[in-house]
This record gives C-alpha cells, structure tokens and sequence, in this order.
C-alpha cells in the first residue's frame, strides 16, 4: 500500500501470528494518514493453537511495542480475568479430542464449569496481569491527550 493511504487500520487477533509485530506495526504506521487510527487486540492468557501461533503480549511491552512504531495509545483495555482463561482453556481441551463422541462428552461436561467461570468473570474487575487479551486503540502523530 501507498504511504499514509488509510485512514483506520483494524488488526484483531491477528499479531501473535506474525513473524515480527514490530516490523508489522511500523508498516500499519507507514500506510496510515498522518492521523490515522489503529485498532488492535491481542491475546494474553489464551493457550497456544498451533506453531503458527508465535506471541502473547503482556500489557507493558505491547504498549512500548505500540509506541515505538510511532503511535500515540489513546485507549488500551484489559480484556476478561482468569476466570475467562480458565473457561477458555477447558473448552480448548475438549474441542481438540478427536474422537466425535469423546468431544461431545467433553462438551456436556465442561458446560457448567465454563458457564459458570464466565459468569464469575463479569463479577470481576479487569486486571492487566490477570487479563486474556487487551483491546488497544492507538492514533499516529497525535500527542497523548
């Protein structure tokens, strides 16, 4: 893409995959206009899914790592509680058996577990050592407000 030719670029999920996040953040702050908006979440305590699945972010390097691509973070939210890492993990476990039978069994039995983690999770306050992921919105050439 031409230089500053995009107004919002929205990146979800997408970083831990990439080879080297701070080369890719530098692209998305090359291809923004001057005062663009970057989108951005990523995952914190979610398992790992495959080899592709290369980078968890803790909230201080991914805010030094935004920042030094030449973004100015206006917002930056912690996403669920261990609560939703434990649930999100049960379900990961049960959905990678491969046989049918034994998934679905998984399934019935983990579902009060989960539903009942998840419920827990609106109960607590987010926190950025206990969070899944974090939902980042940084602006280009803009001075912290």
């Amino acid at each position: 893409l031409p230089n500053q030719s995009c107004d919002t670029i929205s990146c979800f999920e997408t970083l831990e995959y990439i080879e080297d996040p701070a080369q890719a953040l530098r692209e998305m702050s090359r291809v923004l206009t001057e005062s663009g908006t970057l989108v951005l979440s990523v995952p914190l305590h979610h398992p790992v899914e495959h080899a592709g699945d290369r980078w968890r972010f803790k909230a201080t390097p991914l805010r030094e790592l935004i920042q030094q691509a030449g973004f100015n973070i206006s917002c930056f939210l912690s996403e669920g509680s261990r609560f939703a890492s434990v649930a999100h993990a049960l379900k990961c476990q049960v959905s990678r058996k491969q046989n049918r039978w034994w998934r679905q069994l998984g399934a019935l039995i983990v579902y009060f577990p989960v539903e009942l983690l998840m419920l827990l999770n609106h109960y607590v306050s987010a926190n950025e050592n206990h969070a899944t992921g974090f939902l980042v919105v940084a602006r280009k050439g803009l001075s912290h407000g």
